[in-house]
């Protein structure tokens, strides 16, 4: 830099210095007062290029030349810091964290108390009303295929892993499902008596019909009404569009006719179907429960195998309490008691 600028100043004295000498060639009388301040120029060419770089050199070139040190060692300092900075982000990105604090991020096990009561509702749902909605089980199974997957990722990775603890089973859900399957048997047996004409059927093909089959069943079941006994202002409106009068009109219901003793009271048909199916919610009731019986018989909670060792254990238990037990008699009856008196 220092060099720089001495030719700087160099090339700009010997411009002004060509240039005066330019200047008095053009001149001629004056050559002599040109000669003086070319001369002085001259020197003044000479000796500023000199003072100035002593001046640089002296305040200048110290404080350039520190300058520029300190500035290349801070640079230096910069790239430094950055790169460890930079190393100490790809050490701790890269860094993996242990299971247990991966799990303090996620939510906390609230326990199986909300799955149990989703299971028994839905449980509860199909088997109470099954007879209504015969399509209910297939849609409990397509729904929980889909939700045994999304449970099984929530407690995997949504839940943080709950403590493990021992159980014999599921504990009082399991008494509640019991309970459940009981009223399912028995509302569903009233819905099939009561709300079909199922019973009804079978009342009167074994009971009325005269030969056995369906036939003038609809007819069974309808009883007779005269038009005249109607309330003032109950009785619908006269349909003259059929061309013909109507007393008597038919309604389904067991009563006695009006031109009976007792019109209009319940029949003795009534009664019978009635008996019937009471009976048939009886006889459903412990047939299922049979059934379950001996399906609970077919397929063990335990199988034959696992129960016949765990009873071969309980002898061989019984059996080595038995010989350790006289050698502990035995023992005892040898060791000296501690209260005899010498």
């Amino acid at each position: 830099m220092m060099c720089l600028l001495s030719a700087l100043t160099v090339a700009v004295s010997w411009s002004s210095a060509f240039s005066s000498a330019s200047r008095c060639s053009a001149n001629s009388s004056s050559r002599t007062i040109c000669l003086r301040s070319a001369s002085r120029e001259c020197h003044t060419t000479h000796t500023s290029p000199q003072a100035l770089m002593g001046l640089l050199n002296t305040f200048v070139s110290p404080c350039f030349g520190s300058y520029f040190l300190y500035y290349s060692k801070l640079k230096k300092l910069i790239r430094f810091i950055k790169s460890q900075r930079g190393s100490f982000q790809e050490k701790e990105y890269e860094k993996k964290l242990q299971r247990y604090e991966t799990d303090h991020f996620l939510e906390p096990f609230a326990g199986l108390t909300p799955e149990y009561m989703e299971m028994i509702i839905q449980f509860g749902f199909v088997t109470l009303f099954v007879a209504s909605f015969p399509l209910a089980p297939l849609f409990a199974l397509l729904n929980n295929i889909i939700e045994i997957r999304l449970d099984a990722k929530k407690f995997v990775a949504e839940l943080r892993r709950p403590d493990a603890a021992r159980g014999k089973d599921i504990g009082i859900w399991y008494n509640i499902l019991r309970g459940v399957t009981k009223v399912a048997v028995i509302v569903n047996a009233f819905v099939i008596s009561f709300t079909s004409d199922f019973v009804p059927r079978l009342v009167y093909q074994y009971m009325y019909s005269p030969d056995g089959s369906m036939h003038g069943f609809v007819n069974h079941t309808l009883s007779y009404f005269n038009v005249s006994h109607f309330q003032n202002g109950t009785a619908p409106l006269e349909p003259f569009h059929l061309g013909f009068h109507v007393d008597i009109c038919r309604y389904k219901d067991y009563r006695d006719p009006p031109w009976s003793e007792t019109p209009y009271e319940i029949s003795k048909e009534f009664w019978a179907v009635l008996a019937a199916r009471l009976a048939f919610v009886i006889v459903f009731q412990n047939v299922v429960m049979l059934m379950s019986d001996v399906v609970d018989w077919i397929i063990p909670d335990i199988p034959k195998d696992i129960s016949l060792q765990i009873h071969k254990e309980k002898i061989l238990m019984m059996d080595l309490f038995m010989k350790e037990e006289p050698g502990k008699t035995q023992l005892e009856e040898t060791s000296p008691s501690p209260h005899r008196n010498y």
